[in-house]
C-alpha cells in the first residue's frame, strides 16, 4: 500500500512497504546486506530501501522515495565567491595580474572582470569601498 506524506524541510515522500516471509536467518541476512548495499547507490538520487524483521518471523522491505529529489537540478550554478571585500581586491589587484586577482577574489576570471566593470563604471572600484566583493 502506498503512502504519501509531506513535511515541511523534509519535502514530499512516497513510501512502499511490502511483507516478505523468509524461511531462515541466514537468507535474512544475505538478503539484508544486498538491500543495504542498494540503499547505498540509491541514497544520492533521493530513494532509500530497508528491510527490517518485525514480529511473527514477517520481515517489512521499505521503499522510501523523497519526490522532489528526483528533479535534475539542472542550470548554471551560481558563483558566489568569497567574503572579500572590494577594498581587498582593489589592493591586491594593482600588485598582481588579473587571473591571479581572479584566483585570489574566488571567482572565475570572466566573472572577475565583469564585476570590476560594473564597479568602475559606479565609481566604486577604490580602497574605499568596504563590501564584499
Amino acid at each position: 500500500m502506498i503512502e504519501r506524506w509531506s513535511e515541511p524541510g523534509l519535502g514530499e515522500h512516497i513510501v512502499e512497504s511490502l511483507q516478505l516471509e523468509i524461511e531462515d536467518d541466514g537468507e535474512f541476512f544475505r538478503i539484508q546486506k544486498e538491500i543495504t548495499e542498494l540503499d547505498s547507490y540509491l541514497k544520492k538520487y533521493g530513494m532509500k530501501v530497508s528491510l527490517s524483521s518485525g514480529r511473527n518471523e514477517k520481515y517489512t522491505f521499505k521503499l522510501d522515495i523523497a519526490v522532489d529529489r528526483l528533479k535534475r537540478d539542472a542550470g548554471k550554478k551560481r558563483d558566489y565567491g568569497s567574503a572579500k571585500k572590494v577594498s581587498d581586491i582593489f589592493l591586491y589587484s594593482n600588485s598582481h595580474k588579473s587571473t591571479e586577482a581572479a584566483e585570489y577574489a574566488g571567482v572565475q576570471l570572466r566573472t572577475y572582470q565583469r564585476r570590476v566593470k560594473k564597479y568602475k563604471e559606479e565609481n566604486r572600484w577604490n580602497e574605499e569601498n568596504t563590501s564584499f566583493f
